[in-house]
């Protein structure tokens, strides 16, 4: 299983934005992971925006959805492109900030890591803002007369 590090929030690209030079004084910082990239994924990464720390925020997946304007894009009112933004956008001012695009599966506490759907991420700091969810309190059959907001996909409701 591989091991996902500090530089592998940068192989997408030939130019490391930290610099080899310094890439070590990096490496000595605190490493903060934070799951999830809505509301509180975010701020959290941008309340980090001056700490001493180094940041990796991990999402399955890659954009921002503002839901609370969601239902003007169903009434046209809105473009979805107004509503959703590339995570990497949104942090790509924020020099301690990293995106990983990924699926945390579980937890090790004890180890402190989290493993991901391709690997693993060490951290000093866990932040977990994976978000909430509705719930139907045991009725299921309630799911068709009622869809929660995040439901809306593929144009149905």
């Amino acid at each position: 299983m591989r091991r996902a590090g500090f530089r592998d929030c940068f192989c997408s690209s030939a130019f490391d934005p930290f610099g080899p030079d310094r890439y070590d004084q990096f490496v000595a910082q605190q490493h903060v992971v934070i799951i999830g990239g809505g509301f509180g994924g975010i701020e959290a990464a941008r309340g980090l925006r001056k700490a001493p720390v180094r940041v990796t925020l991990v999402d399955r997946r890659n954009h921002y959805l503002f839901q609370p304007l969601l239902y003007q894009v169903a009434t046209a009112a809105l473009n979805p492109s107004d509503i959703a933004s590339p995570i990497r956008r949104i942090l790509r001012g924020q020099r301690n900030a990293c995106v990983i695009l990924g699926d945390a599966l579980s937890i090790d506490t004890q180890k402190k890591i989290v493993q991901l759907a391709d690997g693993e991420l060490a951290y000093d700091y866990l932040i977990v803002a994976a978000g909430a969810t509705h719930s139907y309190f045991g009725h299921e059959e309630w799911l068709e007369a009622a869809p929660g907001a995040g439901r809306v996909r593929g144009g149905r409701a």
